[in-house]
């Protein structure tokens, strides 16, 4: 658009100093002077095209670099959005960790709780296993006080049968011999 402005202004400059040089108004040294202001002119208007050119390039660079922008405040707001997105995600995900933490917290409660009892049941064996060996050395014990007891018993009952032998003898021997005197000197006498 300011490029064909440019023109225009240009060629309005031109006619008109044309129109004056064909109308012979003016001197020779006048229209050298107009002919050396119309280069000049030229030159500035080339000039201004070349700055309008590059300006017109800038501008179609600034255009770039604003849709650039665009597109970029475009993917950043995508980015964003995305971002949210995830940190609602990550605070669920910490919401969910955190109730498991407290999950895995209680279970730690209830394994070392365990473990306590175990090491109760392992102590409470223990004990239990010196009270058997206890148990099993007294048992041992009156087994054998047992078997000397049934050891004695027959040998009291092999001398209680003796002893009833020898009563039985005795008791037969008394019944068979003859009356024996009371007195002492008696059967003293007798003795003899």
């Amino acid at each position: 658009m300011i490029r064909t402005n440019s023109k225009r202004v240009v060629m309005c400059v031109t006619i008109g100093l044309w129109m004056l040089v064909i109308s012979g108004c003016v001197s020779q040294s006048e229209y050298d002077t107009k002919v050396i202001e119309l280069q000049n002119l030229e030159e500035r208007l080339v000039k201004s095209e070349e700055i309008v050119a590059q300006l017109a390039e800038d501008l179609d660079a600034a255009k770039d670099r604003i849709e650039q922008a665009k597109q970029a405040a475009k993917n950043m707001e995508s980015k964003v959005e995305a971002l949210e997105l995830e940190n609602r995600d990550l605070k669920e995900q910490a919401k969910t960790l955190s109730a498991a933490e407290r999950r895995l917290s209680e279970r730690q409660r209830d394994l070392d709780d365990a473990k306590s009892q175990v090491e109760e049941a392992k102590t409470h064996a223990s004990q239990l296993q010196k009270n058997l060996d206890a148990a099993k050395a007294q048992a041992e014990e009156a087994g054998n006080a047992a078997k000397d007891a049934e050891a004695k018993i027959k040998r009291l009952e092999q001398e209680n049968a003796a002893l009833k032998d020898q009563v039985k003898k005795l008791l037969e021997a008394e019944k068979k011999a003859p009356e024996l005197p009371t007195e002492p000197d008696a059967a003293e006498a007798q003795i003899e």
